[in-house]
């Protein structure tokens, strides 16, 4: 089943210029000029490494400054910075990703988006 989840991974990794990681049953979303990611209490190591190596080709570098687990090997809390090629950066921390399920980033490269870049709380 885990390598069936990665395999699909993968494969929307490989196939979509705007992608979002799927999280409690949530659906892929947005469009060929939108990047937008969720952290959850339901990713594991494995899942931030392909997070990160799928915004580097994007020209989005990923840092991870602290990541805790539980027992289960799942994400328990997280600290991220996040540098675009293009000047946006930002920081940002939960010590209980559980609590936060809209915490991730937000990336529009549309010249005409009102909102190009979030980092947090996407709410």
């Amino acid at each position: 089943m885990r390598t069936n989840l990665i395999l699909a991974l993968i494969w929307i990794f490989c196939n979509c210029t705007s992608f979002k990681i799927p999280t409690n049953n949530e659906s892929l979303e947005g469009n060929d000029k939108t990047i937008k990611i969720f952290f959850s209490n339901n990713q594991n190591f494995d899942d931030l490494v392909l997070i990160r190596q799928k915004l580097k080709k994007s020209h989005i570098m990923l840092t991870y400054k602290k990541l805790l687990f539980n027992k289960e090997s799942k994400l328990k809390a997280i600290s991220i910075t996040v540098t675009c090629d293009d000047g946006f950066e930002g920081s940002a921390s939960t010590e209980n990703i559980e609590l936060h399920k809209s915490f991730g980033i937000y990336r529009n490269f549309s010249d005409t988006a009102s909102i190009k870049f979030m980092v947090g709380n996407l709410n």
